[in-house]
């Protein structure tokens, strides 16, 4: 994309002049305000015209191309169909053009495949106690989505862990939902790799009341945190499930619903290269 970029630069008349004149000020100062204003904004690199905003080069976007800007960033597989803050971000990190925000929202409004699979949500009220965490994996929240519809390889659940403080997505599909299929994953996949947490949070299911769940949390010492049965969102990976279920349905648009779990490995991806939009950095 970076060389159709520049080459539409180079057969666009206003980046054309605006190069030149940028060029023609290099051996005399500005005139006036608006060749100062012009000095100020932009600049000249091999030929290539940049915008410069807040200490970045930010290559400049003829409008001819800017809509094959918007669907690379939006519309490919592993792309998923962000929503329109996230979309303009990763566009907003390399490239630059007049009222580039409203040409965003008006792509994404007329969306087909995002008007199929995504509801438009009023945003609620954030739960009165909020969930911190003061390093990596020191409080994780965990939940098990399903049933689903069950695939070629039996799988009808999906098991979701969220650190708290980075906001770092780990997942696993499987059959059943037994207390010791869940603690299983946590205690090999999660706490090999990240060690235990000191608190887990987690709804109040069947699994989470067991007896097995309490034991298994007196071995590693970890504090239990169940979030409220009134308000689901005091569970904070809550979010992070509406946001899963949303990326696998972008994902899957076109293939055989019972194909569900071969997807969670590339919605992981698009979650954790996303940008929170608490923390505004990806996990």
């Amino acid at each position: 994309m970076y060389n159709a970029v520049v080459e539409a630069q180079s057969n666009s008349p206003k980046c054309r002049r605006t190069v030149a004149k940028l060029l023609d000020m290099q051996n005399q100062p500005p005139r006036n305000s608006a060749e100062q204003r012009m000095l100020d904004q932009f600049v000249v690199e091999d030929g290539k015209l940049y915008k410069k905003i807040h200490n970045k080069q930010l290559l400049v976007v003829p409008h001819r191309l800017t809509q094959r800007i918007i669907y690379n960033f939006h519309d490919p597989p592993h792309q998923a169909h962000p929503g329109g803050e996230e979309t303009l971000r990763q566009i907003q990190e390399y490239y630059h053009w007049y009222r580039m925000a409203k040409q965003v929202g008006d792509y994404i409004k007329k969306c087909l495949p995002c008007m199929a699979t995504k509801k438009r949500q009023i945003q609620q009220a954030a739960p009165m106690r909020a969930h911190t965490a003061e390093t990596p994996f020191n409080t994780i929240s965990v939940d098990v989505l399903g049933p689903y519809p069950e695939t070629a390889r039996h799988n009808r659940y999906i098991i979701l862990v969220e650190d708290i403080f980075s906001k770092w997505v780990e997942a696993t599909t499987t059959s059943t939902t037994t207390a010791d299929v869940v603690l299983r994953y946590l205690e090999n996949d999660v706490f090999a790799r990240y060690g235990p947490p000191q608190t887990l949070i987690t709804d109040s299911g069947t699994i989470f009341n067991s007896r097995r769940y309490t034991r298994f949390l007196e071995q590693h010492r970890i504090t239990k945190l169940t979030a409220a049965v009134t308000h689901q969102r005091a569970n904070p990976v809550e979010r992070r499930v509406q946001e899963l279920k949303k990326v696998l349905r972008a994902l899957m648009r076109g293939h055989h619903r019972r194909s569900w779990d071969l997807y969670l490995p590339q919605a992981l991806f698009v979650l954790r290269t996303r940008r929170n939009a608490a923390t505004r950095e990806t996990p």
